[in-house]
């Protein structure tokens, strides 16, 4: 008799996964039709993990959500007879009209354990848009538009958590829709790319409607005027490379000068930020190059912050910035400025 075919073995369900990164770019592709389209949304990557049930949501550098977010408590229990999954996806704040508000996100979430239970107005929602791990299956090596086809078919749709829709092809009409819905742009990704976790892939296309990026704080400057006794404007940094950059070239990173931000704060920001940075002040600068504004007072470089700005100046410096919200979940060794890709 001849013997049955045996089913290979299953592949074991991660306890962690670094999210794969896009990479900036000025224009869309040309090749159009080689692409799925999705919207660019302003809030925390996160990556969920659902076995037997029981749920967890884990940041982009590892830190874990999951008691922060009762919203999404049913969504371990959603998944039919499917026992195990690990998504990938978007957490944002959805507040009056529908709006997406990246500071209402990072004041719920913030720092470690500073918010629990409801955020003060709107819903954090999950918005789903990769399926990286199904039952026994790890998918991370199927390409993406096979990925998301089986994502969609799952039917994840509930109160706090859902799947955007992706376009295959007409990657012009949808970034006109996303400026036209104040969305921050689109990701471009190959239909047959695979998931690259923990890499910054030209697969992967972000095209943003305004200029921002993740910065890290060095200093601040004493306000004047109605901030008198107060933050001014924060000094911010990047690294002069990236780890990988590093290790190739055996030079170490290096922060180096970008500019100062002293736009885009609410008075409850202004005092968090004070709470933040007091216990964190240097004597000397953590600027590798040595350049810094005078009367700068300087901090230890562990806090990050998204800000947008129109453009990057010949001394590379930002202009016209400003604050949009803290990064807690964000690596700061990753911090280089971005750099569109060449096309």
């Amino acid at each position: 008799m001849p013997m049955a075919p045996q089913r290979s073995a299953a592949d074991p369900m991660p306890t962690s996964i670094a999210p794969m990164l896009a990479q900036l770019a000025n224009t869309l592709p040309t090749d159009d039709l080689s692409y799925g389209y999705e919207f660019k949304w302003d809030g925390f990557r996160a990556v969920a993990f659902i076995d037997a049930g029981r749920l967890r949501v884990l940041s982009r550098s590892g830190q874990d959500y999951t008691s922060r977010l009762p919203t999404l408590g049913g969504l371990g229990g959603a998944t039919g007879s499917l026992r195990r999954l690990v998504l990938d996806g978007e957490l944002v704040a959805l507040v009056e009209g529908g709006r997406i508000d990246f500071q209402e996100l990072q004041n719920f979430l913030g720092p470690a354990g500073l918010r629990t239970g409801e955020p003060s107005e709107g819903l954090i929602a999950y918005l789903i848009f990769d399926l990286l791990y199904e039952e026994d299956r790890s998918l991370i090596n199927s390409p993406y538009e096979q990925r998301r086809q089986r994502l969609e078919a799952l039917g994840l749709n509930g109160p706090a958590w859902w799947v955007p829709p992706s376009y295959r092809g007409g990657g012009a009409e949808v970034q006109v829709e996303s400026r036209r819905l104040g969305y921050e742009g689109v990701v471009a990704k190959r239909l047959d790319s695979l998931y690259r976790p923990g890499q910054r892939s030209r697969d992967w296309l972000k095209v943003k409607n305004a200029r921002s990026q993740e910065f890290i704080v060095v200093g601040w400057l004493p306000g004047e005027g109605t901030r008198a006794g107060r933050i001014g404007a924060l000094l911010l940094a990047v690294y002069d490379r990236s780890p990988a950059e590093a290790r190739e070239s055996r030079q170490p990173q290096q922060l180096i000068y970008a500019g100062r931000v002293g736009t885009g704060f609410t008075r409850r920001t202004l005092d968090d930020l004070a709470r933040r940075l007091a216990p964190l002040h240097v004597d000397a600068s953590p600027l590798g190059d040595g350049t810094a504004p005078i009367g700068a007072i300087f901090v230890q470089p562990e806090i990050a912050c998204e800000v947008a700005f129109w453009e990057w100046t010949r001394s590379g410096e930002i202009r016209h910035p400003s604050f949009k919200g803290f990064r807690d979940d964000k690596s700061l060794i990753e911090i280089v400025r971005e750099t569109p890709a060449v096309r």
